[in-house]
């Protein structure tokens, strides 16, 4: 696809360059991609770090006084020595392309490469090939004839570690992985997630345990994938001050999910997102927020298995005229709890249980007879026409049951 001066073009550089890493680039690398190539990487490095929007490819042709075509030959060579990888969205009229910027192998590493330095040595030759090994690469010292003398470790450092310098301990070591232990209801790739993250997009001060569970509690909700979860993070991120906005990281998930349709992803219906669930069950109308935040809880708060939510809330609609009540659905996650309902199969079988309370003469089912249904909605006179039974023993029963009713 052949390059325009108004195609618009980011950098991001996943390293800054150092010392050794422009040696590398000028003395190693640039006999590869040429002086065009060397000075386009500089110039997108440079500018990666005050872009914040797309920019024409005709102003970086300008500040490096440099064709088009030049650019897009160097660009395409330092593509070629994994320097660089490009990014294209397709738009109308133009195109927006991203510029990921690796850093340069340092001299051993680049000499020991099978492929660069093979070629490294074709072009320069043998005698300048050598020259810059010398000068360069790192040479060992010979230690024949010399005795190690090293100290050893002393276990006697730590001897006065105790149990409160562990607990200062683990609160600082970094936990990425909230899969098990404290929070079973999370299921997120953070390896995927963290692998492809770089400190411009989620910047390294902002991936404390609180966001990072943050972000594992939506993605499960929602049913994010890693790769979308890094684009919302990416919106809700202040590289000023590297923090993350977590409540706007609510808001913008919860609009991703509503805009795309939900996908069943086996043959049970639970295994969908809580709330691509309750989406489902109004017939792919979007979730409200009160209802959204209801879901949110179970998950974050109550720590729910989402398949367990999924069951909890189908069994709320069908008791409950299909209404959720944030009251009553946390009362019944409650219960459920404390009767150690964890699994489908468990949530399940609890459901199916029939509903009673407690009266004043013992456990009776939630049932109330006809008749009373109907004094409760103003019938009381049609029923009392309709039944053949004593008007003194239909008063009294009405009296026992507002009784019961305390």
């Amino acid at each position: 696809m052949e390059l325009k001066a108004k195609d618009g073009y980011r950098s991001e550089v996943l390293r800054p360059l150092g010392a050794d890493a422009l040696n590398s680039l000028m003395s190693l690398y640039q006999p590869l991609v040429g002086c065009a190539g060397a000075a386009l990487y500089l110039t997108l490095i440079s500018e990666a770090k005050h872009q914040r929007s797309f920019e024409p490819h005709g102003r970086l042709c300008q500040i490096m006084n440099m064709d088009i075509t030049v650019l897009e030959r160097s660009r395409r060579k330092l593509e070629e020595m994994m320097l660089m990888r490009s990014y294209i969205k397709t738009g109308e009229g133009k195109d927006n392309y991203i510029y990921v910027l690796y850093p340069p192998l340092e001299a051993d590493r680049f000499f020991k490469h099978e492929v660069l330095g093979r070629l490294y040595a074709r072009i320069m030759g043998a005698k300048q090939y050598q020259l810059s090994l010398n000068k360069l690469a790192h040479i060992e010292l010979s230690r024949e004839g010399f005795e190690e003398v090293s100290e050893q470790f002393k276990s006697s450092v730590i001897e006065n570690w105790d149990a409160e310098s562990e607990e200062q301990f683990a609160s600082i070591k970094p936990r990425y992985n909230f899969d098990a232990g404290d929070h079973p209801a999370i299921h997120f790739d953070y390896e995927r997630f963290l692998t492809r993250a770089s400190n411009l997009v989620f910047p390294i001060e902002a991936r404390t345990n609180e966001n990072l569970r943050l972000i594992g509690e939506l993605a499960t909700m929602y049913g994010l994938s890693a790769d979308e979860m890094l684009i919302l993070v990416g919106r809700c991120t202040d590289n000023t001050n590297n923090t993350l906005d977590g409540e706007k990281l609510r808001s913008t998930a919860f609009v991703m999910k509503a805009k795309k349709p939900a996908k069943k992803v086996s043959d049970d219906p639970y295994d969908l997102p809580p709330v691509a669930f309750l989406q489902s069950k109004q017939n792919g109308v979007p979730v409200q927020d009160s209802d959204k935040r209801t879901i949110e809880k179970l998950i974050t708060e109550m720590k729910m298995d989402p398949k367990v939510v999924n069951i909890l809330l189908e069994h709320v609609l069908s008791i409950s005229d299909n209404k959720l009540v944030p009251s009553f659905v946390a009362s019944l996650a409650a219960a459920w709890i404390r009767s150690g309902v964890d699994t489908a199969e468990k949530a399940m079988a609890e459901a199916k249980k029939p509903r009673a309370r407690s009266g004043r003469g013992g456990s009776r089912k939630d049932v109330l007879p006809d008749y009373y249904v109907q004094m409760k909605t103003g019938s009381e006179k049609e029923t009392a026409e309709e039944t053949d039974f004593d008007r003194e023993e239909f008063e009294e029963i009405r009296r026992r049951l507002r009784e019961q009713e305390g």
